[in-house]
């Protein structure tokens, strides 16, 4: 056997056998030129040392279980890495520079080198996993990666401009020591960047934190999570998954997200600029803090229309088929913004929610706890067909209720003008069982009110409210 260390060709190099390089002894024009010199058999791994400069550059076995292991430095515009079945691994000392990268047929890619691209690279991983070690760099202006498996990454993948990854799963690595890698274990980078990254998952994104970018696009068949003890922290999001699952800090800017599901841990913080949501059911356990929160479809649209024609008979009907069938605030569950609109089939509040300006609710069913809080500090609207429980507190400076049953209120109010809106003659009722505080400066007129407190249970139905001029109620309960 010939050892070589540093080859250079305007042909094509490739080796379909173990390829053992060693010193600095041969160049060539083609590697059939001396091929028989240095390839050797060396039982189950061909280990690749030294530095390959070639158009194209392929290292290939198609005998089983064979390992290919590169501590080196290869520069082609095509490199292609093919076992049968085993793993490949790109040691510490690697360094590559292509504009296409290939590894095939292989259980597995281990990398702990660099691999950069000519400008663009493409990254085409015909493998059950990629793992991407601490000291793992992949890096390129522009970086398309396709992957048939899964991908763990320690290390940094980074782009000047963007990244479109497609994968079957991103797994977290927080809790996965793969026994490859144990004795390479350092701080960990966990970083994909780029201006506009666009990723889609044929299963899970298990971690988004390591996803930076002033435009995300991501897109999963099961969960998308956002992992405890976690911070992730970018710029505009557009989301469609299964599952959103919050259990870390999130900080975007504008998110758009579809999903079946949207959840949040105790532990989950989440704070957006414009929140714009549409799932089938909204869970927090944890806080959102947004300039504006969205929860709608494109279809609840029609209630508004319904209103602003005043066709109020098509509403009760468009309540039931609101596209979000729960939202649940838990007990300690806080929803905190500027502005929110909130369509729900089921509105239930264990918790906070706090609006500085102006809330808008339109429900089928809305319930509050004892110890729960809804404020629209400005303005306070909620239409629901009916409200199964009212107690805890209610705070705005104009609260409006329109209600198409019984209309029963425990909870504590305070309110300087309010008006409730009883569509059904034969149905709404407005029973109020608690204290309700006016400011007297708004119903100054009004012999009932007069700025005192409502206390004990006041009954009103809409029948009552047309016959009833002496206190002068219609300035506060308006009919419909």
């Amino acid at each position: 056997m010939l050892a070589i260390e540093s080859i250079e060709t305007n042909r094509g190099i490739q080796c379909f056998k173990e390829w053992i390089q060693k010193g600095n002894l041969i160049q060539a024009n083609s590697i059939e030129d001396a091929k028989n010199q240095f390839i050797k058999i060396s039982g189950n791994k061909i280990l690749f040392k030294g530095a390959v400069s070639a158009p194209r550059i392929e290292i290939q076995t198609k005998l089983e279980n064979v390992e290919i292991d590169v501590d080196g430095s290869l520069n082609a515009d095509s490199i292609k890495l093919e076992t049968n079945n085993a793993k490949v691994c790109l040691l510490q000392s690697t360094n590559i520079l292509c504009t296409s990268f290939n590894v095939a047929s292989s259980h597995s890619l281990i990398n702990y080198g660099i691999i950069s691209g000519n400008d663009d690279l493409k990254f085409i991983l015909n493998i059950d996993k990629f793992f991407n070690g601490n000291t793992g760099d992949i890096k390129a202006d522009n970086l398309i990666m396709k992957i048939t498996g899964d991908l763990i990454n320690y290390g940094k993948i980074t782009s000047k401009n963007k990244i479109e990854m497609n994968l079957q799963n991103l797994i977290s690595p927080t809790f996965l020591v793969h026994k490859e890698m144990e004795n390479h274990f350092g701080k960990s980078m966990k970083q994909i960047i780029a201006k506009v990254i666009t990723l889609f998952a044929e299963k899970s994104i298990e971690d988004c934190s390591p996803l930076n970018a002033g435009t995300i696009n991501l897109s999963a068949n099961e969960d998308i999570i956002c992992e405890a003890n976690t911070s992730w922290n970018c710029g505009k999001i557009k989301m469609k998954c299964n599952n959103f699952i919050i259990h870390g800090s999130a900080e975007l800017g504008d998110a758009k997200i579809v999903s079946k599901t949207v959840s949040t841990s105790s532990y989950g913080n989440v704070n957006i600029g414009l929140a714009s949501i549409q799932t089938t059911d909204f869970e927090l356990f944890g806080t959102w803090q947004c300039q504006n929160f969205v929860l709608k479809s494109i279809t609840d649209e029609s209630i508004v229309t319904f209103l602003n024609e005043n066709k109020n008979d098509e509403i009760p009907e468009s309540l039931k088929k609101i596209d979000n069938q729960n939202c649940k605030i838990d007990e300690d569950g806080k929803l905190i913004a500027f502005d929110a609109t909130i369509f729900s089939r089921n509105l239930s509040n264990n918790g906070k929610i706090e609006v500085n300006n102006k809330l808008t609710i339109y429900a089928q069913n809305f319930q509050q706890e004892n110890d729960a809080s809804v404020e629209g500090r400005n303005k306070l609207n909620i239409m629901a067909h009916s409200f199964p429980k009212l107690n805890g507190f209610i705070k705005s400076d104009d609260l409006e209720i329109k209600v198409f049953e019984k209309f029963s209120s425990l909870a504590m109010a305070e309110v300087e003008e309010v008006n409730v809106y009883l569509y059904n003659f034969q149905t709404s009722k407005f029973v109020l069982k608690n204290e309700m505080l006016i400011n007297p400066d708004i119903q100054q007129n009004n012999a009932i009110f007069m700025g005192k407190t409502l206390e004990d249970e006041f009954e009103l139905t809409a029948e009552t409210l047309k016959t009833m001029h002496l206190f002068n109620l219609r300035d506060m309960f308006q009919l419909m």
